[in-house]
C-alpha cells in the first residue's frame, strides 16, 4: 500500500509504484532538533534548514532533478516563521540552506530577504545557487542585506563547450561577470568542479585551470 519502495515478496521484488510529490511544502512540519546534543557539535549557532525541493534545471550529471521529481518552494513567510522559532529555541545565529538551488523561484527569494531585512532577525546564512543574469548586483546586495555570507556554486567547467554538454544553461561570460558582482555586494564564492566530463578534452580542462588561475581571488573556496 506504501507507494516508492522496492520490496521482496515470495523470493522476487515488487516496486509498488512512484510516491506522488508533496506539492504544497507549508503543510510540513518544522524538524524538530530538541532530541540533539546541539553542544556536540563544532558550530553550536549553525542549524541546517530546506525552503524548497528539487531544482528547476536538468543538468546531465545531476540527480537532483530526478529524485525530487519536480521543483517545488515554501513560501517566504513560511519559512521566516520556521527561522523565528529556531531563534527562540536554539538562539542560532547562522543557517545552512539545504537547498538544491535558492534561486529557483526569484520572486519567492527575493520577499524572502525583504523579510529577513523587515524583521531584523540578525541571521547569517549561505546556501547553493546557480548562475543567473536575473541575480544582478541589485539583487545581489539585497540578499547581503539579508544575511547572505556565501553562494555555492556549480560552475564545473571553464569550457563553453563543457557547459553546454552539461546543459548548465549559462555560458562561462556569464559566470565571470556574476563573481564580479558577488565580490563587489560582498558576498563570499565557494565553486565545485568536475574533472573528466565525458566529451572534455585537455585544451577544455585548461581553460578551467586557467580560469581558476584568474578568477582565484573571487573564490573563497573550491570543490
Amino acid at each position: 500500500q506504501c507507494k516508492g519502495i522496492a520490496i521482496p515478496v515470495k523470493g522476487r521484488w515488487v516496486f509498488t509504484g512512484f510516491a506522488e510529490p508533496i506539492m504544497n511544502l507549508d503543510d510540513l512540519p518544522f524538524p524538530d532538533f530538541d532530541l540533539y546534543n546541539l553542544n556536540a557539535y563544532t558550530d553550536r549557532k549553525a542549524l541546517p534548514i530546506l525552503t524548497s525541493r528539487g531544482c528547476i534545471m536538468k543538468c546531465v550529471f545531476c540527480t537532483d532533478t530526478y529524485f525530487w521529481n519536480c521543483y517545488r518552494h515554501r513560501s517566504a513567510k513560511n519559512v521566516i516563521t520556521e527561522i523565528i522559532e529556531l531563534q527562540k529555541k536554539y538562539k542560532n545565529s547562522f543557517l545552512s540552506f539545504n537547498d538544491s538551488l535558492i534561486n529557483g523561484n526569484h520572486g519567492n527569494l527575493l520577499e524572502l530577504c525583504n523579510l529577513l531585512i523587515h524583521k531584523k532577525l540578525n541571521i547569517s546564512w549561505g546556501v547553493n545557487c546557480r548562475v543567473d543574469k536575473r541575480l544582478d548586483f541589485e539583487f545581489l546586495k539585497k540578499m547581503k542585506s539579508a544575511g547572505c555570507e556565501y553562494l555555492i556554486l556549480g560552475l564545473e567547467s571553464g569550457s563553453n563547450k563543457v557547459l553546454k554538454l552539461m546543459r548548465k544553461g549559462f555560458t562561462i561570460e556569464e559566470v565571470e561577470h556574476f563573481l564580479h558582482d558577488c565580490h563587489r555586494a560582498g558576498i563570499d564564492v565557494v565553486t565545485n568542479w568536475v574533472v573528466g566530463f565525458p566529451g572534455e578534452t585537455e585544451e577544455d580542462f585548461m581553460h578551467t585551470v586557467n580560469f581558476i588561475k584568474k578568477y582565484g581571488e573571487l573564490i573563497a573556496a573550491l570543490v
